[in-house]
């Protein structure tokens, strides 16, 4: 498993570099078989291009914000 660290996630669909990069770490993570998660999906237009860039997984605030242990728990307790 391969993670992109959220400095290069956040610049997608601002910088056209960002895109290059988050595509070539995906490539090269493919290639050895890995899975690739981009950390700090913010937006849905964010999650679009990481998908479209190969990411197999993301997380970010676009899917839930920070929670304290208890009312995480309770949230896996209702799933």
């Amino acid at each position: 498993m391969l993670k992109i660290d959220r400095y290069f996630v956040q610049g997608l669909g601002i910088e056209a570099d960002a895109a290059v990069i988050v595509s070539a770490i995906s490539d090269l993570a493919h290639a050895l078989r890995l899975i690739v998660i981009a950390e700090g999906g913010e937006s849905n237009d964010q999650l679009e291009i990481l998908e479209e860039l190969g990411c197999d997984q993301a997380l970010g605030f676009c899917f839930s914000e920070p929670r304290e242990t208890a009312a995480f728990n309770q949230t896996l307790r209702r799933a």
